[in-house]
């Protein structure tokens, strides 16, 4: 039986997800972001997609996190991006 993480993966919605990411900041951000923390947690294939060099989602969420800093309403957004930064980078360790 696939977990919803691996189906995702199978699916390919990694790359989806990331490419929504991108094509219009806005409050649905969060949703996205939030899918993303947890489709990573605990998932090597989904860290892995994440951290493909054709996404550039470390770069991304970075200046990302840089748009939205000082703006009270996107707190939860810049939660998720930490701990998203987090996992990839615990990655390369």
């Amino acid at each position: 039986m696939f977990l919803f993480s691996e189906k995702m993966v199978a699916l390919d919605c990694i790359s989806t997800l990331i490419s929504l990411l991108t094509l219009d900041p806005g409050l649905v951000n969060e949703h996205i972001l939030s899918l993303l923390v947890e489709l990573v947690d605990g998932n090597e294939k989904c860290i892995q997609q994440c951290r493909d060099a054709k996404y550039n989602l470390k770069d991304f969420i970075h200046r990302y996190m840089d748009n939205i800093k000082q703006n009270d309403e996107y707190k939860e957004q810049e939660e998720y991006c930490k701990r998203i930064l987090h996992v990839l980078n615990a990655a390369e360790s």
